[in-house]
């Protein structure tokens, strides 16, 4: 075991399969036909304090980030 000095901590940051979420523009939207994929995407908004709106369309649900 080794210890070292003077290593620096990386920035505190978001990781996963949901990083896109924060690169959305209001207006932008997200389309899928899963429902846990829908789901998972809400979650994501509401956990990084985004407003979204979702809306059933066709076979699937568009969320939209908004203002």
């Amino acid at each position: 075991m080794n210890i070292d000095k003077n290593v620096p901590m990386p920035n505190k940051g978001v990781s996963g399969k949901n990083n896109f979420i924060a690169d959305l523009e209001v207006g932008d939207s997200i389309y899928t036909e899963d429902k846990y994929d829908r789901d998972r995407i809400r979650a994501a908004f509401k956990y990084r304090n985004i407003p979204y709106i979702s809306r059933r369309e066709g076979e699937g649900w568009r969320i939209w980030r908004s203002d």
